[in-house]
């Protein structure tokens, strides 16, 4: 992780000074005692050009941009399926403000050997891992998604 993802790890939680940060930094996130101020400055002069932070009334904050660009780094993968007794019909419409959540989602399908029939509608194997549908669950992903599984067995 680079020290630009956990800046914005330590501001998605609330608005720090600068040295409030700098402290966060060493205590929270990196043992690594070797950062220096000077990273983290020019690590936030960064961020701030790219729009993701923005510095107000003497604290550093994370941007709605730099939120969006957090949750996108912090999508995790899951491990091919091994196992299916079934098939998933999958069709999901997830808005184009949110889509890296929707680029994720085509990427998980493709790890676990789904198929993409039109963009937003994929067959392949089931049942889903409970881990996978419970992660959709907490990133608010699951409700852009219907799932049916099939009465036969279709190839493609």
């Amino acid at each position: 992780m680079s020290i630009g993802n956990d800046l914005l790890t330590i501001l998605t939680s609330h608005p720090l000074a600068y040295k409030k940060l700098h402290v966060e930094m060493r205590k929270n996130l990196r043992a690594d005692s070797s950062i220096s101020k000077e990273s983290i400055s020019r690590s936030l002069q960064r961020l701030k050009k790219k729009g993701l932070v923005k510095f107000i009334n003497e604290e550093w904050s994370i941007t709605e941009q730099g939120e969006e660009l957090n949750i996108k780094e912090s999508l995790i993968y899951f491990e091919k399926l091994t196992t299916h007794s079934h098939q998933l019909l999958i069709m999901f419409d997830i808005p184009e403000k949110e889509r890296y959540k929707r680029n994720w989602l085509r990427s998980q399908l493709k790890i676990y050997d789904y198929k993409m029939l039109q963009g937003s509608v994929w067959l392949g194997p089931g049942p889903l891992p409970k881990e996978f549908l419970n992660y959709l669950k907490k990133k608010d992903i699951n409700k852009h998604i219907l799932v049916f599984k099939t009465q036969k067995q279709i190839t493609l």
